[in-house]
């Protein structure tokens, strides 16, 4: 199964602009593996999407869970971010892709593979065609460790103020019990960590430091490489 979200930040707002998701969501429905997209209830997705193969799960911003644990606390973003993108809100979103996947884990336990793809994923991808084939292969060929990409030279610690590329951040593949165990574990850091919040490619990094037997990495970067290394 194949897991996405499209969630619209408090605004309304998104990253890049909708119909830049719309245009990679359009073609990664067209591949024939069941899809959860969690979404905000508040957009009005095009008929292209609502394939047979897509379950939706409609949740907005108010309710993600992080949003509520950080909820009445004065946060502390990262210092060398980009103040226009790496806000509350964008944060947020970035460290409850771990929740969108262990929640479709618990949905659908008899699930043999679970693949969490950033909604703009395809976005990077020179031959989306290859990227669409690379899909099926992974789905028939299920690991008992979580696979990931990570970029060279990164180390696994956690960093707050800077972004940590150890894990590339766009994909991760894995069976349900791995995939709640990573949740939890980035729940753990981050309860740790609060009332600062930083990018969930940090909270990652410190997760593979403390458990890397539970990870499976393969050097990429933020191209098709994501794909073709797998």
């Amino acid at each position: 199964m194949l897991v996405t979200a499209l969630v619209t930040q408090q605004d309304g707002k998104t990253t890049h602009p909708i119909n830049t998701y719309y245009d990679c969501l359009e073609k990664l429905v067209t591949i024939d593996l069941p899809i959860l997209l969690f979404y905000s209830s508040k957009l009005q997705l095009p008929d292209s999407i609502l394939r047979p193969n897509v379950i939706l799960r409609p949740i907005d911003f108010e309710g993600l869970p992080l949003y509520h644990y950080y909820l009445g606390c004065k946060t502390l973003l990262p210092a060398h971010g980009n103040p226009q993108k790496d806000t509350f809100d964008y944060l947020v979103i970035q460290n409850s892709k771990t929740f969108f996947a262990a929640s479709a884990a618990h949905t659908y336990p008899a699930e043999p593979l679970f693949m969490w793809i950033d909604a703009g994923l395809l976005r990077i991808m020179k031959d989306v065609e290859a990227a669409l084939e690379m899909f099926k292969v992974i789905h028939d060929c299920p690991e008992p460790r979580i696979t990931i990409p990570g970029c060279n030279g990164w180390p696994a610690r956690l960093v707050f103020d800077s972004v940590n590329w150890y894990f590339c951040g766009g994909l991760f593949v894995g069976k349900a019990p791995a995939l709640i165990e990573f949740h939890s574990l980035c729940m753990d850091i981050i309860v740790g960590i609060r009332p600062y919040i930083t990018w969930e490619v940090n909270i990652w990094a410190e997760v593979a430091r403390h458990r890397p037997e539970l990870f499976n990495r393969y050097l990429a970067d933020h191209n098709d490489s994501i794909l073709a290394n797998y």
